[in-house]
């Protein structure tokens, strides 16, 4: 339940047509995130249709009484059932949980709005989203704060931009994916963990994972090439930051599930360390091609960073003397170098993959596993040895084992 608040955030100027309705006239809990954005548009229609009628010069003073009255009752009835609601509306649970103050809801609910397509038009940059609120002054820098990398629903992940490189009123704002998700598929509750009955279904839903942790690699090293890209990294690194605390929901819910014996492992793990296992799990189940990218010390790499500056330092978690290879669950396998070496060139090379013990631990046998394109006891010699053109001498050699 939140506390009374109330700085409300400027008008908004246009959200899609809808019905005119008035506000019920006694505010009274949302019960899902559906009643709460409805509520929200029929706030930011009213505050739209004052503004339109305050800029109408022919307008009439004494009709203008109405419509702000409306305005004001909409305003009043959205945050007032706001604070009655309870934490079973994933949306104000959210709200609640990284405690923003009700300009900070509005605006969070307004760029929502625009996500989900509610909105009348895209809000596009962040000066659109300003141009979008019925304000001006202070109360526009305000708001541009709000918006900025320094304001609290950037620092809370519930925001991103497209470039953040722009200049802070030429960025997009986009709201994180997995708010959109709750909105979309949770109807307002909030779940514990991933909609799963069984570990064989749990395996089978990690493929999602391992090709967003994919995705996050690839947009990374895209942007080692390309300037740009930011906004992608960003979506993917929040996607899978997300993905990994919906599967430790998951586990700590179905405690008897032995991927929590690889996840916790003695409980040494850090998150990046869990990734990279999930990752290489991916891999041992065919989720994607043994030889991807991912799968070599720079895949990896690039798809634990939480910023693009970190990939070269993320390289630091496949050393010999850290908790993955001292405690035998990843494995080099291939690479570019004979022996296996902590020089960062050689572990961005390498190829990994998880031992026979991660495999136990995890109660993955053996043959579910894919077999590995290529391996050696599918390959068939590219030349054989009655094709080589060899001297008499090298014969002579080969036949007699080497001795003279």
């Amino acid at each position: 339940m939140r506390g009374p608040r109330r700085v409300y955030m400027g008008r908004a100027r246009s959200i899609s047509r809808l019905r005119r309705l008035p506000p019920p006239e006694k505010a009274a809990a949302f019960k899902s995130n559906d009643e709460l954005l409805e509520a929200a548009r029929q706030m930011f229609h009213s505050r739209q249709r004052l503004i339109d009628a305050e800029g109408n010069i022919n307008m009439d003073e004494k009709a203008l009484v109405p419509i702000a009255e409306k305005e004001a009752a909409w305003t009043e009835y959205w945050h007032a059932s706001f604070e009655l609601t309870g934490s079973g509306v994933s949306l104000e649970a959210k709200c609640e949980e990284h405690d923003l103050d009700p300009a900070e809801c509005e605006l969070l609910i307004l760029l929502l709005l625009d996500q989900l397509s509610l909105a009348g038009r895209p809000l596009g940059t962040c000066a659109d989203v300003v141009s979008e609120l019925g304000i001006s002054g202070s109360r526009v820098l305000e708001t541009l704060r709000m918006l900025s990398e320094h304001g609290r629903l950037f620092r809370a992940g519930l925001i991103y931009y497209e470039d953040p490189d722009e200049d802070l009123r030429d960025r997009r704002v986009m709201v994180d994916p997995g708010l959109v998700e709750t909105v979309l598929y949770e109807q307002g509750k909030t779940k514990p963990g991933w909609p799963v009955e069984s570990e064989e279904e749990l395996y089978k839903k990690l493929g999602r994972f391992t090709r967003t942790l994919e995705g996050k690699s690839d947009a990374l090293r895209r942007m080692e090439v390309v300037e740009g890209g930011m906004g992608d990294f960003l979506k993917l690194s929040r996607r899978a930051d997300r993905l990994l605390g919906g599967l430790q929901k998951t586990l700590d819910a179905n405690r008897e599930w032995k991927l929590r014996n690889l996840l916790d492992y003695e409980g040494q793990l850090c998150p990046a360390e869990q990734l990279i296992v999930i990752a290489l799990l991916g891999k041992a189940l065919g989720h994607l091609p043994a030889d991807n990218d991912l799968f070599t010390g720079n895949g990896l790499a690039r798809a634990i960073a939480d910023d693009p500056s970190e990939a070269t330092a993320a390289l630091r978690f496949l050393r010999s003397d850290q908790d993955l290879l001292k405690g035998e669950l990843i494995q080099p396998c291939g690479g570019g170098d004979v022996l296996f070496s902590d020089d960062p060139d050689a572990l961005g090379a390498t190829e990994f993959e998880l031992t026979d013990k991660s495999l136990e631990l995890a109660g993955i046998e053996k043959r579910h596993l894919k077999q590995r394109s290529g391996a050696i006891a599918a390959r068939e010699p590219k030349v054989r040895m009655e094709q080589l053109v060899l001297s008499d001498r090298v014969r002579h050699a080969l036949d007699s084992g080497g001795k003279e």
